[in-house]
């Protein structure tokens, strides 16, 4: 069957649920996070020569802003959850780091019920050391009745220790939102005398070999999961004409089956790592590549999104900024953003900003200082990618402040504004 065309964000995925993703419109979420395996990995892409690397680690301390702000929400929208995350945070279970990675799962599933359809279904797949710890998570999100299996994936490669079992098994959380979920039985080969010959219903405990280093599929990605696995979940759990997410995509493993089956599906991952091999893993399987949105969640992606789509980086920069994006791709007069503030006193500071996503020049800057002028703006800013130059940075001071201590001309790069710095406005203005 012919594939259709997915999607795939690039970015957080808490924002791009949040802001992109409308309420009970996905079937099946099958999500692979982070294990908090403490572990840093490297990727090494197949025919690529290319080494790229993730952690897999957590420091509460490092991130405590973001960790507070999020538990701060889930302690308005759920007393319950709440208390549990902060027994993990208070109590003697591990520490702040476990706080820290369980509050970014916490948020991450409260979202992911609200776009469940009612007839969907969640397949959180994680290991033995986090699994109870997420069950009781799953609980409190969407209903212990709602539980449906414990999987346990049994996949034999690995190695072992003379000290303890061998642990060849991760485990697959399944939760549905209502008892009316949609599930279709997969049928396989009996294995008992009195059956043989004949198909018997799937339980739950499933023998799918792990990828080895020759396998065919394999690309390379440390965590990345074999398409049978995929395979199963998806068939049993998503409608021909549903929709399938996988907010930790990864190199794109449950998109490509879906892709396959002519079943829509929206991957995100936070790396533009995910982009390069799911594009790659595509093209070589003559696959449509699904349609890309980038959402950068740091400087290091926004001057990526930057190098590769200049319209996409002028789109994100502003909306990272709070400020209206020009859409209109072409000629657009030297504006790229606009927005008008209400100032204290009642007056109107009027805003135009100019968007550089590649190489910047003064002669940009003075265009800039033009269409400032020409539409009677009180103050322009010029968006770069690279550091200004001294005559830049001396071609603003030229033209003074617009009120004080609000210069009339201000520069800021995409990495400064990533890393929080802000246009600078009347104190106490606000977006009109």
């Amino acid at each position: 069957m012919e594939s259709q065309t997915g999607t795939l964000y690039i970015g957080d995925n808490l924002q791009v649920m949040r802001e992109d993703i409308a309420d009970e419109c996905i079937d099946l979420i099958y999500l692979d996070p982070p294990f908090n395996s403490n572990r840093n990995y490297n990727c090494n892409f197949k025919d690529e020569g290319q080494e790229l690397g993730f952690k897999d680690t957590w420091n509460y301390l490092e991130h405590q802003s973001a960790t507070d702000k999020e538990f701060q929400k889930i302690e308005l929208q759920d007393n319950k959850l709440s208390r549990f995350l902060q027994f993990v945070k208070e109590g003697s279970v591990k520490n702040g780091n476990h706080f820290a990675y369980l509050t970014f799962m916490a948020a991450r599933l409260q979202e992911i019920r609200r776009i469940l359809k009612p007839s969907g279904s969640v397949y959180l797949h994680i290991d033995p050391t986090e699994s109870h710890y997420l069950k009781i998570v799953m609980d409190l999100i969407f209903g212990p009745d709602n539980f449906r299996n414990e999987i346990i994936w049994h996949y034999g490669l690995g190695g072992s220790s003379p000290k303890q079992w061998a642990s060849k098994h991760d485990v697959i959380l399944m939760y549905s939102k209502t008892k009316g979920m949609y599930y279709t039985p997969i049928m396989v080969p009996a294995t008992s005398n009195m059956m043989k010959g004949q198909l018997k219903k799937q339980d739950d405990v499933w023998d799918i070999p792990t990828l080895n280093n020759m396998a065919k599929e394999r690309l390379g990605y440390p965590t990345q999961k074999p398409e049978a696995l995929l395979e199963r979940i998806i068939s049993a759990s998503c409608p021909q004409d549903g929709i399938m997410l996988d907010p930790f995509c990864g190199c794109g493993t449950s998109c490509a089956v879906a892709a396959k089956k002519g079943i829509l599906y929206v991957g995100i991952d936070i790396t533009s790592i995910a982009r390069e091999v799911i594009f790659k893993r595509f093209d070589d399987a003559k696959v449509q590549r699904p349609d890309l949105i980038s959402r950068p969640s740091n400087d290091i992606e926004a001057i990526r999104l930057a190098d590769s789509n200049k319209y996409a980086s002028q789109e994100q920069v502003c909306k990272k900024l709070g400020i209206k994006n020009n859409s209109k791709k072409g000629a657009d007069g030297g504006i790229d953003g606009r927005q008008n503030y209400r100032n204290l006193d009642g007056s109107i500071t009027k805003l135009i900003a100019s968007v550089k996503s590649g190489g910047s020049t003064i002669s940009q800057l003075r265009d800039l200082i033009g269409v400032v002028s020409r539409e009677r703006a009180d103050v322009g800013l010029f968006v770069t990618k690279n550091q200004p130059t001294t005559a830049m940075l001396q071609e603003c001071n030229k033209h003074g402040d617009y009120k004080e201590n609000v210069p009339r001309i201000q520069m800021l790069t995409i990495s400064q504004i990533y890393n929080g710095e802000k246009i600078k406005l009347p104190v106490g203005a606000t977006i009109e």
